[in-house]
Formats: structure tokens, sequence, C-alpha cells
């Protein structure tokens, strides 16, 4: 859920201004729009210095790979219906967004993505400030929410002669944001040069995982003593899921840079935790795929050619996820079955390219054709 907010916050915060380098809800889409994004997950760049009249060299980015954000009417998306204050929804590759778009702010109302092929919502209260409608260098604007979203599990297992049963999990997260607008300048990219607004936005966030076990679960050897119902993850099961804690505190930092009537955001870039730029997002065509090929391995998929139902792909881990598109850019959702195989009923004929990414970062790549 993490990488999943970060890949939110990093996708939809880089935004758009004038040469006057001001902010508003103009330079945001509006239904129907589209955004080509390009994806480097090893970019050499560095977000400099702040302050204004700035100059960032953004051309030697690489298109990795491609993504389209869509903005689409809440009225088409299911998932939208009782969100009352959802006005606008984007869907790329980090899931969807639902949007509250007015004069004065641009908020999150909540974001959805499938995990392991099930369907996620999380709400925000109160609704997330990602950006104040005019802003200008120097402006600053703070935002705490917090949301609390569940995910089946279905686990039954025995370990060390400890019978674990798991109905469900559900994290608790609470949320400071704190975006200010820090530097401004010009921005060279691969495909455009712009006059540009950035933002240095830092998340900070608390999450607490909990676990429902419908059964009381008593195992001296693992220290776990857990009443039936909703109890906090115990550190033990944590370390066993490879998770820090229970309990899990950190910040994400996104520079983002805004040029007007660009729509969306024409570069974003992520910090890891040592402040090392470790994945950026900018303004890209199709065209530059084929001067920055992926240099991702390919993994092999069989059947392929497939007629629909199930196709295996070579070596994929239980905790990768899967990015598919077609060859228009747009993406597609598909079930995980068991640890190497996907569903691919819901897929028309036509050939269709994925991405295998671990923690975020892109590790593999590939094609196969429905038949």
């Amino acid at each position: 859920m993490k990488n999943f907010y970060a890949g939110f916050l990093f996708c939809l915060s880089a935004l758009s201004l004038s040469s006057q380098v001001t902010i508003t809800s103009a330079d945001f889409g509006g239904v129907g729009d589209q955004f080509i994004l390009g994806v480097d997950t090893s970019p050499g760049i560095i977000p400099g210095p702040a302050g204004a009249g700035q100059t960032w060299n953004f051309t030697g980015l690489n298109t990795v790979s491609l993504d389209t954000l869509f903005f689409l009417d809440p009225s088409t998306v299911p998932a939208a219906q009782g969100l009352t204050n959802c006005n606008l929804v984007t869907e790329s590759n980090d899931g969807y967004f639902f949007l509250n778009k007015g004069s004065a702010s641009l908020n999150t109302v909540a974001l959805g993505t499938d995990i392991n092929g099930v369907p996620t919502l999380a709400v925000y209260q109160p609704e997330q400030i990602l950006l104040p409608f005019p802003s200008q260098l120097n402006d600053q604007v703070s935002s705490s929410s917090s949301f609390k979203t569940a995910i089946f599990l279905g686990l039954d297992t025995n370990v060390l002669g400890c019978q674990l049963t798991f109905d469900s999990t559900r994290i608790n997260r609470r949320s400071t944001l704190n975006t200010v607008f820090d530097a401004s300048g010009t921005t060279y990219l691969p495909t455009d040069t712009v006059q540009t607004l950035r933002a240095k936005s830092d998340e900070t966030t608390t999450d607490s995982i909990f676990l429902y076990n419908p059964n009381p679960i008593n195992c001296l050897l693992l220290g776990i003593n857990m009443p039936a119902g909703w109890n906090l993850m115990p550190q033990t099961l944590a370390q066993l899921a490879g998770l820090p804690g229970n309990v899990i505190t950190s910040t994400t930092t996104v520079y983002t840079w805004y040029a007007n009537g660009e729509k969306f955001g024409v570069v974003a870039l992520r910090l890891d935790a040592q402040g090392n730029p470790d994945n950026v997002r900018f303004k890209s065509d199709a065209s530059q795929l084929s001067v920055a090929p992926v240099s991702t391995p390919e993994m092999s998929v069989f059947p392929n050619p497939a007629s629909k139902g199930l196709i295996s792909i070579q070596g994929l881990k239980s905790s990768a996820q899967i990015s598919i598109t077609d060859l228009s850019g747009r993406r597609h959702t598909i079930k995980r079955v068991g640890t190497d195989q996907i569903d691919a009923s819901n897929l028309g004929s036509g050939i269709y390219l994925f991405t295998v990414l671990e923690q975020g970062q892109a590790v593999a790549r590939g094609r196969f054709v429905i038949q």
C-alpha cells in the first residue's frame, strides 16, 4: 500500500504552470483528457537548488516504459459511486485516483487499486490537499488525513505446529503531506522545453497493520496470543511477512515540476530513504521508446499465442506486481492465479506488453498474444 500510494503521489503531484509560474485549476486535466508519461527507473538526475531562475536539463532521461493517464467521469467508474465529493477520476498503471477538483484546490477523495486481484478502495478522512489553486513560488500547504482499508487474505496455514487462520488484513494510515513551491525556471525534457515551478512534497505516514482471525490463536512457540476478531499484527508475524514491524512510520519525498497547459506534471522525481533519486516520471511519447529501449530482462510466457484462459510467466514471484498494457498504452487489470500464472480471460484479441515490478521497480518485461 505504501508503494502504491507513493506511486499515486509520485504520478499525480506533477502538474503544470505558465511563464508566470502560477498554477490554477485550469492547469489540471478534465474529463476526456489524456497524458503520456515516460518512466525511468535509473534516473541520473538530481533535484538541484531552490530559488528562482533555475535551469534543469532532463534531456538524458530514458523512456524505459510508457504509461497513459486517463481523466474519467466518475459516473463511468463503479467504485466512485457513493463518493459524493468526487468529480474527477484518473486511471493509470498506479490504479484509480478519486479527486475533488475545485477552483481553490485539488484534493484526494480516495484511491483504489488491485492487490493480488482484489479491488481495494481507501477513502480519505478528511480529503488530502494535493495542490492549492492558485500556487506560486514560496507558497506552502499542509494537509493531515487518514484512511482504513481492508484486504481479504483467506490464509489458513500451520507454522511450527501452530494453526494460523486469518480472514483479512487491515491497514490504518495516518498521513501528513507538506508541500512547498521552492523553485522556478526552465526545464529541458526529451520532448519539450517549458517554464516550470517546482514543488517539494514530503509525506509522512504511519501504518498500523491489523489481522482478523475468526478463532483465538495461542501459539507459545511464536509468542502469539490473539483473541478472536481484529488484532494488531504480532511482531513475530510481521517479521515472517518481511515487514519492519506492525506499526510502520516512513517519509516519502517527491520533487515535481509544473508547466502551464500540460494538464498533468511534466516531471516528478522520487527519492529513496537515503535521499537518492530512484524513479522519475515525465512527459514523453512513443517516439522515445525507439531511442531508449527497455533494459530489463525478458520473461518467457506460455502458451504464446494463447486463447485467453490461464497464462504462465516463467520465474514470476508471488510478491511481484504485474502491469499489463496493450499497444495503445491502455492499462488492463488481470487476476493472479497461484504464483506464476495470470487469468487473461477478460482480454480481447491482440498484443499485450507486461512489466514485472518488485517494490515499485521494474525488474523484467515481456509480451504475449491473445488470439
